[in-house]
């Protein structure tokens, strides 16, 4: 039975980094009737990032500790701005995690390769135009590497009916041309 890599089934997630921080908690109480006030000054994770702690926990990748800081446990992997963070690993409180982000090694997704361009020939110097003969539209222009060895570097012609474009692929009826 085939076992897909863990790289594929990894989740990813990215917070901005302006997010990972803590703001502050401060409460102030005043009593108008005694004229005594009291004050309570802390700070929180950024709401952004508790929101990411709490998705994370109901997801089953954390453990978390409510009762203490930096106490919560990954019960399974993911990356977090392209830094994985494996089973059993600390999940730190904002203030700092953004620093274990900027010093962690990265693994960024990696791109698929772009699709290999096929066509047959290039054509430069282009001009869309009716066919003579025929109720159809053409191109003239100049040919270059014609991998059927059909004309010179250069020579002048008049494609067969074109069938469609596609990016910079000019599709004929006999032929594919790479635009130049």
């Amino acid at each position: 039975m085939f076992q897909p890599s863990l790289e594929l089934y990894t989740p990813r997630y990215r917070i901005d980094p302006k997010y990972v921080c803590e703001v502050a908690d401060n409460i102030i109480c005043e009593q108008t009737t005694t004229g005594s006030n009291w004050s309570s000054s802390g700070s929180v994770d950024h709401p952004t990032f508790a929101r990411l702690r709490t998705h994370l926990e109901k997801k089953g990748y954390l453990a978390t500790q409510r009762s203490w800081s930096n106490g919560d446990t990954v019960s399974k992997p993911f990356y977090l701005n392209d830094v994985l963070f494996n089973e059993g690993d600390r999940f730190l409180c904002a203030s700092a995690m953004l620093s274990h982000l900027e010093r962690s090694e990265k693994h960024p997704m990696q791109k698929a390769p772009e699709p290999a361009i096929n066509y047959d020939a290039e054509l430069r110097n282009c001009l869309l135009a009716k066919s003579y003969y025929h109720d159809v539209l053409v191109v003239t222009g100049e040919v270059y590497n014609d991998s059927k060895n059909r004309f010179r570097d250069g020579e002048k012609i008049t494609t067969s009916q074109v069938m469609g474009i596609e990016g910079a692929l000019l599709i004929t009826q006999n032929t594919v041309y790479k635009l130049v």
